[in-house]
């Protein structure tokens, strides 16, 4: 089933890190995946509960696009949590949690 919530606004430029060079911004991994966990326990599940959170690196934002972190749980079930990208500096809204493989 999934979930959609607009009431998770996280800060503007929360998932952001800036380089140095020609290669721009993108998404800084540890903050999504702390974000994600922020998400989970803010939702009732105990931190003890999750093993680990994977989030996709080299990921520029853009407005309207779709950021996606898979979360394992201790129990090794996964759930796909999906950020989209409200601007181009990282501002992001949870748009969906599902159960995946």
């Amino acid at each position: 089933m999934q979930r959609r919530s607009t009431l998770a606004v996280l800060p503007l430029a929360a998932l952001v890190v800036a380089l140095g060079g020609c290669g721009g911004r993108v998404i800084d991994t540890k903050k999504a995946s702390k974000a994600v966990k922020q998400q989970l326990t803010s939702r009732g599940v105990k931190a003890s509960q999750i093993k680990k959170v994977d989030c996709p690196s080299g990921v520029k934002p853009k407005k309207n696009k779709l950021y996606a972190c898979v979360a394992t749980a201790t129990d090794n079930s996964k759930l796909k949590v999906t950020f989209k990208m409200t601007d181009d500096k990282g501002g992001v809204v949870l748009q969906a949690m599902t159960p995946t493989k």
